[in-house]
């Protein structure tokens, strides 16, 4: 199911890839890509049977891709956050 595909990027991999995009991605590309994300998982968008059984899920997808766009489009806060991707574990 693709929200649950969506959400284990959310969880699993960094925002670049949450948002399909390479890590030099302009701004209008991640904030293209989050409308497109956004419009997908969007409640009109989904029929009702998904809507209910994944309600949390599409919260968390949400919320992820949100702060994906927060942080990626904000110039000191991508920097840091790149930083700590190149960081080893």
């Amino acid at each position: 199911l693709r929200i649950l595909e969506r959400l284990r990027l959310a969880r699993e991999a960094d925002y670049f890839s949450l948002l399909g995009l390479a890590r030099d991605a302009a701004r209008s590309e991640i904030r293209q890509a989050h409308a497109e994300l956004r419009a997908t998982f969007d409640e009109g968008a989904l029929e009702l049977a998904s809507r209910e059984r994944h309600a949390r899920e599409l919260r968390e997808l949400r919320s992820a891709l949100d702060e994906a766009l927060d942080i990626l489009v904000d110039d000191a806060m991508r920097s840091a956050y790149l930083a700590h991707l190149q960081e080893p574990d």
